[in-house]
């Protein structure tokens, strides 16, 4: 099969799979442009009842894409509700927006303002899904910066920053307006084959996308909207304008010293198990300018718990003292579900003692941890922040060791890992021995499976060092095993 025909066939399958529930209202994000009309053809060859949303800001100058999108709307015969905004309208939505999003970035707030308009819109429309294009772009060599000679390596990149970039700001706006956002470019299926296309048919010297604008040709978009250059979002609706004046009405710089303005410091909490996941999370939250203001750690007696790792109080107490923030501890059976009420029990506790508004977690890939995590914060009116969410093993590791944390693996329960690791301090060469046991024995490299625990004895956050004076090993089998700390202290560094 040709790929042009393959990919459109592995696009007609998403498109279906994200369809299926026929009790959902759905929505496009739309902007005339050749993914969001592609999205459109798609949806509408399936008998999809759906209802596209544009939005912009009002300005001296037209949003550029707003004539598309009547055009391309009237062209394909869809149902299309337009929002405008105006510059006031904007000034009251950018603190809130940037607390939404958790960023001040322009460029960030810039594309999240036309999506938030589209999504208050979505919510009054009854909508219950909303598609977005997120994904051809990164992709199908849909930015400036691809080439023939790096495409491969920059898709890579992108795919790898796409969460951190792109998709937590947009699952962070669907999410105030209770709406589910899916994005079929990023069906795995798709993923997989877009890597194993040629160059050539993405990139020309006059063109991008061209397997993408070619499908839309092929089902029925006309030359002119399959073949239209790319304009990004905060442009084509006009929010970067509006921001840009904004800010030199109220006589700041730049945009981003304008958006900054409105960033507060918040407090927050730090579910901490002393390990590597956590520490990392609070580091990467105080460089993001958060105030950290306590230490929550849950200790269960289960050493097999869902959902926490089992840590060694005595080390915990060092670690706080090292890090010089007090510490909630909350013992639990570490029953399934049921522990879950014991740490909404220790959050409580933060949250009335040390006033604060957030909780940071260190999940990677977790879903099971974060969702639970997050319910609790809804419960309790608190955002939750994951700064590790989606980062590859690999990387975090990297990061660590950059940074110079020094941590060792407490505890081991995975085929491959041996005695020797077992207090040892962790170095490049150990992250390599990992990878190849990945390759071999599927080992998650982060131990986020459970197939390692660690501890930190040092840490750019730590005012002292801990140091091990006597511990000793206890094996359960050649696999299988624990270090036992029975002397630390701590030492100036």
């Amino acid at each position: 099969m040709q790929p042009k025909k393959q990919l459109e066939l592995l696009l007609d399958k998403s498109i279906l799979k994200l369809t299926k529930d026929k009790s959902k209202k759905y929505g496009l994000l739309f902007s005339g442009g050749v993914d969001s009309c592609l999205l459109a053809i798609l949806l509408k060859k399936h008998n999809v009842n759906f209802t596209c949303f544009f939005a912009y800001v009002k300005d001296t100058i037209e949003a550029k894409d707003l004539e598309f999108a009547k055009k391309a709307a009237k062209e394909l015969n869809l149902k299309l509700k337009i929002i405008p905004s105006k510059k006031e309208e904007i000034k009251e939505i950018i603190p809130k927006l940037i607390t939404i999003i958790d960023s001040d970035n322009p460029v960030k707030v810039g594309v999240a303002i036309p999506g938030y308009l589209s999504c208050n819109k979505a919510k009054k429309e009854n909508i219950d899904v909303i598609f977005s294009g997120l994904g051809s772009d990164e992709l199908f060599a849909g930015y400036s910066r691809f080439t023939l000679k790096n495409q491969k390596k920059e898709t890579k990149k992108c795919l790898d920053n796409l969460y951190k970039d792109n998709l937590s700001r947009d699952e962070a706006i669907a999410k105030h307006f209770n709406l589910i956002i899916k994005c079929p470019y990023l069906d795995k299926k798709i993923k997989d084959y877009a890597l194993t296309l040629n160059p050539k048919m993405l990139l020309s010297s006059k063109q991008n996308k061209i397997i993408i604008r070619e499908i839309a040709k092929d089902l029925s978009l006309s030359k002119e909207l399959a073949e239209r250059k790319k304009l990004a979002c905060q442009y084509g609706s006009n929010s970067d304008r509006v921001i840009e004046k904004l800010a030199k009405e109220n006589k700041f710089k730049n945009k981003t010293e304008y958006l900054s303005s409105f960033r507060t410091k918040e407090k927050i909490g730090v579910l901490y198990s002393g390990g590597k996941d956590s520490n990392l999370a609070l580091y990467l939250s105080r460089k993001d300018e958060k105030e950290i203001s306590c230490l929550i750690s849950i200790i269960p007696e289960n050493v097999d718990s869902y959902m926490f790792q089992t840590p060694e109080i005595d080390f915990l107490k060092l670690q706080a003292k090292a890090l010089n923030l007090p510490l909630i501890i909350q013992k639990t059976k570490g029953e399934k579900e049921k522990e879950l009420l014991d740490l909404k029990k220790a959050i409580v506790q933060a949250k009335n003692k040390y006033k604060i508004t957030g909780i940071v977690a260190g999940a990677l890939y977790s879903v099971y941890q974060k969702e639970r995590i997050e319910k609790i914060c809804k419960d309790l009116d608190l955002k939750i922040y994951a700064p590790l969410w989606h980062m590859k093993e690999e990387e975090e590791i990297r990061l660590l060791l950059k940074n110079q944390f020094k941590f060792i693996i407490c505890k081991i329960a995975a085929y491959g890992l041996s005695e020797k690791l077992l207090g040892k301090v962790i170095t490049l060469k150990d992250l390599e021995n990992l990878k190849v046991l990945n390759k071999k024995y599927l080992i998650n490299i982060a131990g986020e499976g459970g197939e390692y625990e660690t501890l930190i004895v040092d840490s750019p956050d730590f005012k002292q060092r801990i140091k091990i004076i006597e511990s000793k090993t206890i094996m359960h089998n050649e696999f299988t095993g624990r270090l036992e700390i029975k002397k630390l202290n701590l030492e100036n560094k």
